[in-house]
C-alpha cells in the first residue's frame, strides 16, 4: 500500500525546531509523511520535538548545535544527506532578538548587533546554501524562510532584529 500523504518519501529540514513555530512545522511535515531533520541549540526541547515527530511514524533526525557556526551548519547538512537523503524542503526558522541585551541602537554593543544578525539572517543564508545546489540539480525543492513584521515596522530597541529580518525578506 502506498502512503498517500502529501510529503511521503520527502525529506524536510526545520531549523529552530525546539519549540514554537519550528516545532509546529516539524510536526506538520511529519503528519504529511515527511522524514524530518530538526535543528536547534536546545537539546532537551529538540528531543521532545523528535519524540512528537517519531510518534507520527516517520524518521526524525535531531541535530543539536549552534547554527551561527558555519562548520556546524556544514556538518549538520552533510549528516542529513548521509542519513536521510537529499533535502526536499527547508524551513529557515531560526531568529532571535537581543533579549536581555536589548538597547536603543545608539547604545548597542557591536557584539550584540553581530549576534542578532548572525542568528536571524546569516543562519538563513548558510542553511539555504547547503541545499540549493542539490535542489537546482534536481530542479525540485522548496525553501521557506520565516521573517517578522519587525522587518516592515521596526522598533527603537530592535533595529538589529528588524534589519536582519528585512535581510531575510530581501534574500528570499
Amino acid at each position: 500500500m502506498t502512503d498517500q500523504r502529501q510529503f511521503a518519501g520527502k525529506i524536510a529540514v526545520v531549523t529552530g525546531a525546539g519549540n514554537g513555530i519550528g516545532r509546529a512545522a516539524a510536526i506538520a511535515y511529519a503528519q504529511e509523511g515527511a522524514d524530518v531533520a530538526i535543528l536547534d541549540r536546545e537539546a532537551e526541547a529538540l528531543a521532545e520535538t523528535a519524540e512528537l515527530v517519531r510518534a507520527l511514524n516517520v524518521k526524525a533526525l535531531p541535530l543539536v548545535g549552534d547554527m551561527t557556526n558555519q562548520e556546524v551548519v556544514t556538518d549538520s547538512f552533510a549528516r542529513i544527506k548521509r542519513e536521510l537523503g537529499p533535502v526536499d524542503m527547508l524551513l529557515n526558522n531560526i531568529g532571535q532578538t537581543a533579549r536581555e541585551n536589548y538597547s536603543e541602537f545608539w547604545q548597542a554593543k557591536p557584539e550584540t548587533l553581530q549576534f542578532v544578525i548572525g542568528v536571524s539572517l546569516m543562519t538563513t543564508l548558510m542553511c539555504t546554501r547547503q541545499v540549493v545546489e542539490d535542489m537546482r540539480g534536481r530542479r525540485s525543492g522548496k525553501i521557506v524562510s520565516i521573517s517578522s513584521d519587525s522587518a516592515m515596522n521596526g522598533d527603537i530597541g530592535t533595529v538589529d532584529y528588524a534589519s536582519a529580518k528585512a535581510g531575510v525578506l530581501g534574500f528570499t
